[in-house]
């Protein structure tokens, strides 16, 4: 009898820290999420305000749909904005036609992104930002027009928002 209760007890105290250890390592990858963005797009996320994250079930080799948005303080949007303007890789809002084409096509009609957001606050992916600046990042190494692969950072300077979307196929 003793024996079983004994059994019971430190089956319970596994499955307690194995818990805990789902959840911390949950946290840990974000945060390394978190560095390996900022690094990407020259701002630093980690320990930084995000507001919202939605992501598909992950899919193998990582593939699916992830979207974040974090809030930014005026303090920190005007450091943000001077490493953006020594940064060339980043354009100013509105979007060009082209690239509003490719916005509209891959994520705000995607079906990946539409569902994943249907309960939130965030209907539409990209919202029509005038006053802001991007950065788009194609990981197709051809860079030849297919956007299978995508990074997409979008500050809004009327709302301090920056809008982080990832596509991986």
């Amino acid at each position: 009898m003793v024996k079983s209760k004994i059994k019971y007890i430190v089956i319970g105290l596994v499955i307690v820290i194995i818990i805990i250890i789902a959840t911390q390592t949950r946290s840990i990858l974000q945060k390394y999420q978190d560095v390996a963005n900022g690094n990407e797009c020259g701002i630093s996320l980690t320990n930084k305000n995000r507001i919202f994250e939605a992501e598909t079930s992950n899919r193998f080799h990582g593939d699916g749909v992830r979207y974040k948005v974090y809030r930014f303080e005026k303090v920190d949007i005007e450091l943000i904005i001077s490493k953006i303007k020594k940064n060339n890789k980043w354009k100013s809002c509105p979007f060009d036609n082209a690239f509003a084409d490719i916005v509209e096509r891959y994520i705000n009609n995607n079906p990946e992104y539409t569902n994943l957001l249907k309960n939130s606050k965030y209907k539409v992916p990209i919202p029509n930002i005038q006053n802001g600046y991007y950065l788009f990042v194609n990981e197709n190494t051809s860079n030849d027009g297919y956007y299978s692969n995508f990074s997409l950072y979008i500050l809004d300077l009327d709302t301090g928002l920056l809008y982080f979307i990832t596509y991986d196929s």
